[in-house]
């Protein structure tokens, strides 16, 4: 058997019926992996499959933005803190993120932001799904005294192409500004791929 192998690394492999065979090393970061189809040894070096990496968005806007009293509005986004594949545009329908080609799988959504001051009405965010209402958070009170935060958080199956959206509804009264900026009120939209 000693006689069998040849190189650093090799390693002696049945070849069936009391027989066997020197099968020479891989190469770095293969790994050795059953094959039925390879003849006569059954195992082979393979380079593993590259497992899932990160993907998604997060967007801001450079500007906080009025919603109008009583009217659910689409929010808008010119900036991103970050998009790996390709998810938003700061020029086209800058109010969605879009499930890029070959991403097609379950996703972690989350959005946060504040509304101005002011004591009348309340205020919720709403996730919207190709244009169709999707989810919405609790409806929160105003206040004088404080910026009103609303966030939602929510794990949906998404395919190719799906876009989401975040509206805002207030009814103040008037008009009232939605902080979206960079960094205000610990703002965030964003969508995380967790896989298929």
């Amino acid at each position: 058997m000693a006689t069998t192998i040849t190189a650093a690394g090799d390693i002696v492999v049945g070849t069936g019926s009391g027989t066997y065979d020197n099968l020479p090393i891989g190469t770095t970061a293969q790994v050795l992996t059953a094959d039925t189809t390879v003849s006569p040894y059954k195992v082979k070096w393979a380079t593993p499959a590259g497992g899932s990496t990160f993907a998604g968005v997060s967007v801001y806007d450079s500007t906080n933005q009025a919603i109008s009293n009583g009217v659910t509005t689409a929010l808008t986004f010119n900036a991103e803190y970050f998009d790996t594949n390709g998810y938003h545009s700061t020029s086209t329908n800058t109010s969605r993120l879009t499930v890029p080609t070959g991403k097609a799988g379950y996703y972690l959504i989350t959005a946060q932001g504040t509304f101005a001051k002011n004591a009348t009405g309340g205020r919720s965010i709403v996730f919207y799904k190709n244009g169709a209402y999707l989810r919405y958070s609790a409806d929160i009170a105003g206040s004088s005294s404080f910026y009103v935060g609303n966030e939602m958080t929510v794990v949906y199956n998404l395919a190719e192409a799906d876009y989401i959206e975040l509206f805002c509804y207030q009814n103040s009264g008037g008009s009232l500004n939605f902080d979206k900026t960079e960094g205000g009120g610990q703002f965030h939209f964003s969508m995380e791929y967790l896989g298929a």
